[in-house]
Order: C-alpha cells, then structure tokens, then sequence
C-alpha cells in the first residue's frame, strides 16, 4: 500500500495534526492530564525521528555517515522514550 517515501510523508503529516491538536489541549486546559502529555511527547518524538530520518537521506551522501548519523539518532530516540517513562512512572 504505501512505499517508504510516502508512508514517511503521511506520518509526518499525522503527528504534525495529532500534536497540534495536544498543543491546543495544554493551552486551554490548565491541569495537564497525564494521557495527553505522554501522548504528546511520544508523538513528538515520533514526528522528530521521522523528520530528521529524511533529513538525513536527503542531505547525507556517504554511506559511512548516513550509517553513523542513523545510529546516533536510534540512540538519542531510545534515550529520549526512556527519560519519558522515567518521567511518567515518577510524576
């Protein structure tokens, strides 16, 4: 159904609208709920993953430093999801 191209581009998309939709749930709501805020935090972390992936293919011409920069960023994701569970089980 989708090739990777185009399944990155409606990703993007959906949680551009998902999180802008959250956004607007923080800003008229004054007391956070705890769903909304992980939800939007892991959404954004998706959204960034996404975008900075294409990014990387598209400015990235070294095989060598694609790999690289591909590694580094599962990194920062897999450090971020964690500071965000530490963040939701100690809140």
């Amino acid at each position: 159904m989708f090739n990777k191209g185009s399944f990155h581009w409606y990703v993007q998309r959906f949680t551009a609208i998902v999180l802008f939709l959250c956004f607007n749930l923080f800003v008229c709501f004054s007391n956070l709920n705890l769903f909304i805020c992980t939800s939007f935090l892991i959404l954004l972390l998706l959204h960034l993953e996404v975008g900075i992936e294409n990014f990387i293919y598209d400015y990235m011409h070294d095989s060598f430093s694609i790999f690289i920069s591909l590694i580094l960023l599962d990194l920062l994701i897999i450090f971020s999801t964690k500071s965000i569970f530490f963040f939701v089980i100690f809140l």
